[in-house]
């Protein structure tokens, strides 16, 4: 009787956790409360971003290569985007990102509709949801969730969810 109960409780304690792990990588389904800072260290919240366009955040890590790849990729096709603003979102040291940004972001760097931002708390997984690097997240005028892509993706199907 007491070894039946031990296993009924550890059946239930791994069901339990296994849910809580996969639940935290699913995408939020609109834009969470956030507090990230722009390169200036100015605090950046939900409340700063742009209305009326779609808004794409991309979640990356500086030593990422599918992420130097999407950047560059996306930073190409660029002119492909209308009525979208881009918030670009990383945990990583602020020297470092403006590194990324340098070599792989050159194409987005500086352009309209584009902001980077140091989730320097951090809270972007917990909060947005992803799974890896990257993390794309196209999100419609009224911030609800359009689209999430996971990993690199070809350019075209991001242009194509912000259409």
């Amino acid at each position: 009787m007491k070894s039946r109960l031990i296993y009924h409780l550890s059946v239930f304690l791994l069901v339990t956790f296994c849910q809580a792990a996969f639940a935290q990588y699913k995408p939020s389904p609109v834009i969470p409360d956030f507090t990230f800072q722009t390169m200036e260290g100015r605090l950046f919240t939900q409340r700063d971003l742009i209305n009326n366009k779609k808004i794409i955040f991309i979640f990356f890590d500086v030593t990422c290569d599918h992420c130097q790849h999407e950047m560059q990729d996306i930073g190409r096709r660029y002119a492909d985007f209308k009525n979208v603003v881009f918030y670009l979102v990383s945990m990583d040291t602020k020297p470092a990102i403006l590194k990324f940004m340098s070599s792989y972001g050159r194409f987005l760097n500086g352009k309209p509709g584009v902001t980077i931002l140091h989730d320097y708390k951090p809270e972007f997984v917990q909060k947005f949801g992803p799974d890896k690097f990257p993390a794309i997240f196209v999100y419609s005028e009224k911030r609800h969730l359009i689209k999430y892509l996971s990993g690199q993706k070809d350019v075209s199907e991001i242009v194509k969810a912000t259409k």
